[in-house]
C-alpha cells in the first residue's frame, strides 16, 4: 500500500479535478491508494484504483460470509 508523498510534507498533491462530490477521489492515474482527506483528518481510498474495488468488496461481504463460515464449523 502507497501513501501520498505529500502526506509527509503536509501539502495536498490531489488535483480538484479528481474530488467527486468534494469528499470522493477518483484518480486512476495516481499510483496511491489512500491520500489525505480534503476535509477533516485522516485519509480516503482512490477509488480509480482497481484493488480499491476489490477490497471494498471483501470488507462489505465479510459481515455475509462470517457467520456463514462460523455456523457450518459448528455442526460437527
Amino acid at each position: 500500500m502507497r501513501i501520498a508523498p505529500a502526506v509527509s510534507a503536509g501539502q495536498d498533491s490531489t488535483s480538484d479535478r479528481y474530488w467527486k462530490g468534494g469528499f470522493i477521489y477518483y484518480n486512476p492515474g495516481d499510483p496511491a491508494l489512500m491520500v489525505p482527506k480534503r476535509l477533516g483528518v485522516g485519509y480516503t481510498i482512490n477509488f480509480g484504483r482497481p484493488v480499491t474495488w476489490v477490497l471494498l468488496v471483501g470488507i462489505l461481504l465479510l459481515p455475509v460470509i462470517l457467520p456463514l463460515i462460523l455456523r457450518s464449523s459448528g455442526r460437527h
